[in-house]
């Protein structure tokens, strides 16, 4: 599954494969335009009639009724703990779209210490288990909510800018997003083709 993500600075098309990749981290500072890009990157899945579950805890939440048409949207903390566990089991192609794990860095006695322990740990297990038909994009701002245990399986890294110093480097292995120009849609895309930047940009008719 071919996703479209803009265009690099040389003018040539961006974009990403996910049926060679592993998982995806969408990180960076906000207003970057990072719901923006999730937003597109769903889009094309809808379009090709991919199954997809969206995680979406915040308050208020980024994504209306034309998402929940089309996907299964979880938003309370025993469903994604339901799912997750389901999604363990399950050997159906899946994408698994994450808005946001902020939640993950919550005080654990406010969700209580079964629920937080048990969803973090079932989601890493989701992200290092060798299963190339589950897909997981994740979006977040802050780099200390990703499990560093499994940033190794995040094979694609697109991040806008990092004002943090050690963001950049949490998230790209160096300082490239503190230095990205603080322009909305201005991403960096690391992957085995190395570091690129490139302009997201809204696809009409999707």
């Amino acid at each position: 599954m071919y996703i479209f993500l803009g265009h690099l600075n040389e003018g040539q098309t961006a974009g990403i494969d996910l049926e060679n990749e592993k998982h995806v981290l969408i990180t960076g500072d906000t207003g970057v335009g990072k719901t923006h890009l999730v937003q597109q990157m769903m889009k094309q899945l809808i379009n090709n009639r991919k199954t997809i579950v969206l995680v979406d805890m915040r308050i208020p939440k980024e994504f209306g009724s034309y998402y929940s048409q089309h996907c299964l949207i979880i938003n309370d903390n025993q469903e994604l703990l339901n799912t997750l566990l389901t999604l363990v089991e399950t050997n159906k192609e899946t994408y698994l779209v994450i808005n946001g794990v902020s939640w993950l860095e919550q005080d654990i006695y406010n969700w209580g210490a079964y629920h937080f322990g048990k969803i973090k740990t079932t989601l890493v297990g989701l992200i290092n288990k060798d299963n190339p038909k589950l897909k997981i994009i994740v979006e977040n701002q802050s780099m200390y909510a990703i499990p560093q245990e499994a940033m190794q399986n995040f094979s694609v890294v697109i991040s806008g800018r990092h004002g943090n110093p050690k963001e950049s480097i949490m998230a790209l292995g160096n300082l490239d997003a503190t230095e990205l120009w603080d322009i909305k849609g201005n991403f960096i895309l690391k992957n085995s083709d190395g570091h690129r930047i490139f302009r997201s940009e809204y696809l009409k008719g999707f």
